[in-house]
């Protein structure tokens, strides 16, 4: 809803949310649905999570009916999905998990990036990549008890392009850590046409992403 200078509460059905959901299984397995209003849109959805003990299996797939066009700038679709299959395989100290991302919404050129980019669903976080079809791989390894490496990768299987983020972690006591890291991205880069002052046209979605480092000290007080 809205909040209005006098602090009435002005709430309408483009700014709420109302979800239900159900979720039953066993020590083995999980199955949940849910159905539900989010800003206009109507949503419902299921996931299943499977537990093989070495390693787990998910999917997760919904379906939206969008009120909004302009929040849906790439399709006409009077029913958009979206969809997600991963495996988290664990052993000794080492955790994979590779996935695979279907996104509805998502832009299948590059041309259309900026027209996703400037929707509502992304500027709020909803949704936070621009393209249709993404996989990952993420991985986690306890060197030693108190040293650990974390890694990631999304590639956009259209562009191609792809981001990967690496961090080492020194975890000095419970409430004490130390965090390095770095995002590396590769792909094509933005170009401009027509000449200085000409619109840019992105040459794919993680070849705009900048090269950066960081560091972290995190303590607990």
């Amino acid at each position: 809803g809205d909040g209005d200078d006098d602090y009435d509460l002005d709430a309408d059905r483009l700014g709420s949310t109302a979800i239900g959901r159900f979720t039953t299984g066993s020590d083995r397995w999980e199955f949940g649905i849910l159905a539900g209003w989010v800003r206009g849109d109507f949503v419902a959805g299921a996931d299943v999570v499977f537990d093989l003990d070495d390693f787990n299996v998910y999917l997760e797939a919904s379906a939206t009916v969008p009120i909004d066009s302009e929040d849906s700038p790439v399709t006409d679709s009077d029913v958009v999905g979206k969809a997600v299959a991963g495996v988290t395989v664990r052993t000794g100290d080492l955790t994979l998990t590779p996935e695979l991302i279907y996104n509805g919404f998502g832009a299948t050129d590059t041309d259309d990036y900026f027209a996703v980019a400037s929707s509502t669903r992304f500027a709020i976080g909803e949704q936070v990549t621009l393209g249709q079809i993404h996989t990952g791989l993420f991985g986690n390894y306890d060197v030693t008890p108190v040293f650990k490496l974390r890694a990631g990768g999304l590639v956009n299987l259209r562009d191609p392009s792809a981001l990967v983020s690496a961090r080492m972690v020194y975890d000095a006591t419970g409430a004490t850590q130390l965090i390095l890291g770095a995002y590396i991205p590769t792909g094509g880069g933005p170009e401009v046409l027509g000449g200085p002052g000409g619109p840019p046209v992105l040459g794919s979605e993680f070849g705009t992403y900048p090269f950066f480092v960081f560091g972290e000290f995190k303590t607990v007080l």
